[in-house]
């Protein structure tokens, strides 16, 4: 966990901070497999550099399964996870729902807000995902 000065996110933290290296939670498996999605270096929203290469787990656990498939329909199984785009989850119903990048870079879409001529047209695609 990093304890910064996030005041960009209206949270005032002064004073030492560190990053918390040994997970005790996560198995081995899952963290390596998260750090591939993250890199070595992780640039927080106040500009500040982490270095992710020491950290390790103490757990241990089967390897995750990544599957890749076609973006068509969202199927609820019971005991599984659903994924799916936001455009395809939209009216349907989850017990618990994640939401990943989300950045501002990636909603709305930088090529919609180019393509905007507009500042009423702007005002709705920051309102329409």
């Amino acid at each position: 966990m990093i304890l910064r000065h996030k005041k960009g996110l209206g949270v005032d933290i002064r004073g030492r901070s560190r990053t918390v290296r040994v997970n005790y939670r996560t198995s081995h498996q899952i963290r390596r497999q998260a750090d591939r999605l993250l890199g070595p270096v992780v640039v927080d929203v106040d500009g500040n550099n982490e270095d992710r290469s020491d950290t390790v787990s103490v757990v241990n656990g089967p390897a995750p399964v990544v599957l890749t498939l076609k973006d068509e329909h969202v199927e609820s199984v019971s005991g599984q996870v659903s994924i799916s785009t936001m455009h395809l989850a939209k009216g349907l119903e989850f017990r618990a729902v994640v939401v990943m990048a989300c950045d501002d870079e990636i909603i709305p879409l930088h090529e919609r807000i180019e393509s905007v001529g507009d500042d009423a047209d702007l005002q709705a695609v920051y309102d329409t995902p």
